[in-house]
């Protein structure tokens, strides 16, 4: 197996396990209910800012309905530490 596909398997795994991790912190679950009570849309998830081993922060994509132009970003940015199992930062959670 070349390097990038181990990189690319090692990246993914880091981002469910931090996904499992941040969708067990309550913060981010009354996060999440008050985006969906805003009725904004939830289009998926990403990882990005893996820069130690330890960290990765969580892209939940929210966006505002088809009819409605975002005047804000609605999306959640949650910094997990996967060493330790909890969520470092939720960004986003008041919007």
């Amino acid at each position: 197996m070349s390097n990038s596909k181990e990189e690319k398997i090692h990246k993914s795994d880091s981002c469910v396990k931090g996904l499992g991790i941040a969708l067990k912190d309550e913060r981010v679950i009354k996060a999440i209910n008050h985006k969906i009570n805003q009725q904004y849309v939830f289009r998926g998830y990403k990882c990005g800012g893996i820069t130690i081993p330890e960290v990765v922060k969580v892209h939940l994509d929210f966006d505002c309905r088809p009819e409605e132009p975002c005047t804000i970003e609605p999306s959640l940015y949650v910094t997990v530490n996967l060493i330790k199992e909890y969520v470092e930062h939720i960004e986003g959670e008041n919007t």
